[in-house]
């Protein structure tokens, strides 16, 4: 069992032996993998399971190349770069979830990938936040005119919020990453649900922080996301 408060600001005297994660922003949650949910391993430990700090029981197990604990001047961070093949955490298949959505994650891409690489999922090949091979940073549910952002300079921290509503013919879908937005349309199908991070050598994600909404962020909903994860830097 796992006792969680939450509260408004820092918290200045945690409770011995207590994790304290920093605010997202916004309420609504269905689940969120924390670098700080790593504790009971040392830095440089292969990570094999992810716990969902929202205890819904979407924990993510490691598959293919390691995942590995790091650390930076801000905090723990999750490294994804080492092997040459696909690192990936997964949760498998998910029960159905609301037809509109949130992603958001704290993410460091070390360069452009040869071919776009889906670093943040909600179903399988769907509901993605995606590096494009491009250069830039976009959000997809299908379909060709799936929002992208301006190419995103490599390396460094990027805040990427993706929100995604299924509930019509066309799917809408918008992509805001450091705080500019851009809306697309989507196609939406009806793959089997999975929430799972992934990078490939080429390009290194390091992950601090990911979320996953039951709904669609509103702008200042996005707003106040996006400065919950730049305070994390």
């Amino acid at each position: 069992m796992t006792l969680v408060f939450t509260v408004p600001g820092a918290v200045t005297s945690p409770i011995e032996g207590s994790l304290t994660l920093p605010s997202i922003g916004a309420t609504g949650l269905i689940s969120r993998y924390h670098a700080t949910n790593t504790q009971a391993l040392d830095i440089g430990d292969t990570v094999t399971t992810l716990a969902d700090w929202e205890d819904t029981g979407y924990d993510l197990a490691a598959s293919g190349g390691p995942v590995t604990v790091q650390e930076d001047s801000a905090g723990r961070y999750l490294d994804f770069s080492a092997g040459g093949t696909e690192n990936i955490l997964t949760s498998g298949a998910l029960s159905a979830q609301p037809d509109q959505m949130s992603l958001a994650a704290l993410v460091y891409l070390a360069a452009t990938p040869a071919s776009g690489v889906q670093f943040f999922q909600a179903r399988v090949g769907r509901l993605t936040l995606s590096a494009l091979s491009d250069g830039k940073i976009g959000a997809y549910d299908g379909g060709s005119a799936f929002p992208r952002s301006a190419v995103a300079t490599k390396p460094g921290w990027f805040r990427v919020i993706g929100t995604f509503d299924r509930t019509g013919t066309t799917g809408a879908v918008s992509i805001t990453v450091n705080g500019a937005t851009t809306v697309g349309d989507a196609s939406p199908s009806t793959q089997d649900w999975t929430f799972g991070l992934r990078s490939n050598l080429t390009l290194g994600l390091r992950l601090r922080d990911a979320a996953v909404f039951d709904h669609i962020l509103d702008s200042e909903e996005i707003a106040a996301v996006d400065a919950a994860l730049a305070a994390q830097l």
